[in-house]
């Protein structure tokens, strides 16, 4: 929310600069929050110990709720039911009531995102904690299902990005 605010009160050329720039600042804020926020937290002796409070529960953690929670709140979209079901047939105006049932606003910038924190992720803690690149090769995996499936059947897409942030991310400089 606070990256696309920034975003928004930018000046970009083109739909594809804005995504590359949202992008930029969603990548950096999530892959600080996963990971870094909670190495330097942890204390240096809780780091391969097992147990609740310890560093390997908390990426383990981490990687649960990013595989269970995130593509459970996709493909079930709550706010998509409200809005179909509840806020629609009491809509003023037809134009309202299709508003209403429009889709979900699909950013690129943000598919990006979850693909490279999960695998900032998995790279950040693979020499202390291998199986998490197992976990995430899982949640790219069922990450691509869901965004498969909520493009095709309710994403309104943004206008033509002419691929810019594709290049940005796929390309070496």
């Amino acid at each position: 929310m606070f990256a696309k605010a920034l975003t928004n009160m930018e000046s970009h050329a083109s739909e594809g600069q804005k995504q590359t720039s949202l992008y930029v600042k969603i990548a950096g804020f999530r892959w600080v929050n996963t990971a870094i926020v909670i190495t330097i937290i942890t204390p240096f002796t809780s780091t391969l110990m097992a147990g609740k409070d310890h560093l390997l529960n908390g990426v383990y953690a981490i990687f649960f709720a990013e595989i269970v929670t995130t593509n459970a709140v996709q493909l079930l979209d709550p706010m998509g039911h409200i809005n179909r079901h509840f806020l629609a047939p009491r809509a003023k105006t037809q134009e309202g009531m299709n508003l209403k049932f429009s889709g979900a606003l699909y950013e690129l910038a943000e598919r990006y995102t979850n693909m490279t924190k999960l695998l900032f992720l998995a790279l950040w803690y693979c020499s202390i904690y291998p199986m998490s690149l197992f976990l995430c090769a899982a949640a790219t995996f069922i990450n691509f299902f869901s965004d498969r499936f909520s493009l095709m059947v309710r994403a309104i897409l943004v206008r033509n990005m002419n691929c810019f942030v594709a290049f940005l991310i796929f390309q070496p400089t």
